[in-house]
């Protein structure tokens, strides 16, 4: 599902369905969901410069759109890094976490089409 066709729905913040919820996960690939309120995807990439511009541009599209985005950078040196989305305000995942999930995942291949096309 693109991130755009979210913009239909009346509200971004209302609970989403089981299954809108298995319709977004096709979108999501290597998401994790646990519980109502909490997303992980760990992050490979092949070296730590990659990691480090996909972290800083992640942070930045997190914080415009208002998510509680969690990363840990333990393993940055090898190309990995451990992200967590968490909506504590609503207590659930809704659309919006979601949309940015994707956009994540995005940038990711971009940053890696980027170290292909140099």
């Amino acid at each position: 599902m693109n991130p755009e066709n979210l913009n239909s729905y009346p509200s971004h913040h209302s609970e989403i369905d089981p299954w809108e919820l298995q319709q977004f996960l096709v979108g999501l690939g290597d998401w994790e969901i646990t519980g109502k309120r909490h997303m992980h995807k760990s992050w490979h990439f092949q070296t730590c410069e990659q990691a480090l511009q996909w972290h800083g541009m992640a942070k930045a599209l997190c914080e415009r759109h208002g998510r509680d985005c969690m990363y840990n950078l333990v393993h940055v040196s090898n190309g990995r890094i451990e992200t967590d989305i968490f909506n504590s305000i609503q207590g659930y995942l809704t659309r919006d976490d979601l949309s940015v999930a994707m956009m994540l995942n995005t940038l990711e291949t971009e940053i890696k089409y980027q170290a292909t096309s140099d």
